[in-house]
């Protein structure tokens, strides 16, 4: 049995418990709180987080500035109220260079409104519902704005982009938000003010602060991890196969 922690950091007690042969953690802080909380180390293996097959030939390979008067492209995966929602991106209405993908969920209603309104903003603006596979919106972003959740987090990761998380849910998902901040690979707004002020100051300053982050994101993800993962499994069914045989 191997065991795949799809959080990062903050990993319950209880994932860790039971019998396995390995722990296959998705970065290097992961890894340790995993020991620190007595597995031994020897059973941990860092692989990184298994994200949809083909993440590392979607994810763009530029690294350096964004092209000049190239617009900046955002993924928003939002479950925020319409009144909040709205006022934040008011406060985003004067950025022309700014193509927003804003994904909604199955609010139908809040769809149409925000489509209604989008004439009073200068950005591009594409409201989406639910659809299967949003993440294989993000390579070719230059930004994702979503809540902790670690699928999502590590998926934006793994496809390049920078993450700014809105909202943390106290428990798993502080120690996503931790691994942003511990890493540099994007900024965290615990409520809806603070996350106004960061993208207030992201558009400041014309949203140069997204570039050292790529490089950061660059340098971490692990794009390859599902198939990484799978090998590792398969040499350990073999392992147990050659034991039984012997």
């Amino acid at each position: 049995l191997a065991t795949v922690l799809t959080d990062s950091i903050s990993i319950n007690r209880t994932w860790l418990e039971g019998p396995s042969e390995l722990f296959l953690a998705s970065d290097e802080l992961t890894a340790l709180s995993v020991a620190v909380q007595g597995v031994a180390e020897e059973k941990i293996v860092v692989t990184g987080f298994p994200t949809p097959i083909g993440f590392e030939h979607d994810a763009p390979a530029r690294t350096g500035p964004r092209p000049p008067g190239a617009p900046v492209s955002v993924l928003w995966l939002t479950d925020q109220d319409r009144g909040p929602l709205v006022r934040l991106l008011d406060g985003l209405g004067a950025v022309a260079e700014l193509r927003l993908v804003l994904a909604v969920g199955r609010r139908p209603k809040l769809a149409e409104a925000l489509r209604s309104l989008a004439p009073r903003w200068r950005f591009t603006l594409e409201v989406v519902e639910w659809e299967p596979g949003i993440s294989r919106r993000m390579p070719g972003m230059d930004l994702v704005i979503t809540k902790a959740g670690g699928a999502t987090v590590h998926e934006a990761l793994a496809a390049g982009c920078p993450v700014l998380i809105y909202r943390v849910t106290p428990g798993q998902e502080e120690g996503n938000a931790h691994l942003v901040e511990a890493n540099d690979l994007g900024r965290v707004a615990h409520h809806d003010r603070e996350l106004g002020r960061i993208l207030a100051e992201l558009q400041a300053e014309g949203f140069a602060a997204l570039e050292p982050l790529r490089a950061h994101v660059e340098r971490f993800r692990r794009p390859g991890a599902a198939a990484h993962i799978a090998r590792i499994a398969a040499a350990l069914v073999q392992q147990k196969q050659e034991e039984i045989q012997r």
